[in-house]
């Protein structure tokens, strides 16, 4: 038979030995994630309401000092303008206009 006292100590051991390894393993937790998509997948008109714009897409990662540059066919003019660090966060993408 089994004492009280054993029976406490063993649940104590093995309470202890799953702790050691928290999430994911013996070497720390595991951290996966989905992407959020590929970077420069472009969505044409994403909220459906003006036609001549677009988002590329960042795919997860941090773009900086983002510049965009259209240029145009035989006889159009060029758009080109800077996009502030704030609006690529907010977009999750490079917001394109015209």
């Amino acid at each position: 038979m089994i004492s009280r006292r054993t029976l406490i100590a063993s649940m104590v051991a093995m309470s202890a030995a799953s702790a050691a390894f928290a999430s994911g393993g013996p070497s720390g937790p595991v951290v996966k994630f989905q992407a959020q998509g590929k970077i420069g997948e472009v969505i044409v008109n994403p909220y459906k309401i003006a036609p001549l714009t677009a988002i590329i897409r960042d795919g997860g990662n941090t773009l900086k000092d983002v510049s965009v540059r259209i240029v145009p066919k035989k006889g159009g003019q060029e758009i080109s303008y800077k996009v502030s660090d704030r609006h690529v966060r907010t977009y999750a993408g490079i917001p394109v206009f015209g």
